[in-house]
């Protein structure tokens, strides 16, 4: 598309760009004037926690535990507003270049063979990593969002949520391996170079042997 700058769908991505930009300059803006009193804010939260629920593990009185209070903490509550927004923008901007990228790549009237199988392999891939991401980073955000909002007690499913969280790199890496050929041909030829190296040093070792 040569004049893809004129359609709405640019403008579209323009704006979610300047939001992001926007609300992590205000998040890092924020947090920093506010550090102490954020600090101060932590100190009650955590002690109110320990004191309505006094079987909850001490580890909590540690420093490097957030307690997440946005209807006490206006601190917490503005990032959370942050983190929705986000999540918001990186869940409607990823889906909508998926959905837009498969409306026009399958116009294949103009196009070469050659031409074709790219395009396919492509929407391929980007379907299965738009799915990954969905999955392992858009299903844990929003269970975290939820619990911090309306209050949850699921540790099993808090801990798959984080065990999504720190693989899903992990997996879209696999799956990226497993759908782009040329990533396959590269791995391949790699496998087999080791592989032929070490038959020959074998080989090298047995014709020595039988030499001696």
């Amino acid at each position: 598309m040569f004049n893809y700058k004129s359609t709405f769908f640019y403008t579209y991505l323009r704006i979610n760009v300047y939001v992001i930009r926007v609300t992590l300059f205000l998040f890092v803006v924020v947090n920093i004037s506010t550090y102490y009193y954020a600090l101060d804010q932590q100190v009650i939260s955590k002690r109110d926690l320990l004191f309505n629920h006094p079987e909850a593990p001490r580890v909590i009185s540690c420093d490097s535990v957030v307690v997440a209070a946005p209807y006490r903490d206006p601190i917490t509550m503005f990032n959370l507003a942050v983190w929705v927004i986000v999540v918001f923008v990186a869940f409607t901007a990823t889906s909508s270049t998926t959905i837009y990228l498969w409306r026009y790549l399958r116009d294949n009237e103009h196009h070469s063979p050659a031409v074709i199988r790219m395009h396919r392999m492509l929407l391929i891939t980007l379907f299965v990593q738009t799915s990954i991401h969905a999955i392992m980073l858009g299903g844990p955000n929003v269970m975290f969002l939820y619990a911090a909002i309306f209050g949850a007690q699921h540790e099993f499913m808090a801990k798959i949520a984080f065990y999504c969280l720190t693989t899903h790199g992990l997996v879209s890496t696999v799956a990226m391996m497993i759908l782009t050929k040329p990533i396959q041909i590269s791995i391949l030829q790699i496998i087999k170079c080791s592989t032929w190296k070490k038959n020959s040093v074998t080989a090298g070792q047995y014709s020595e042997r039988n030499t001696n």
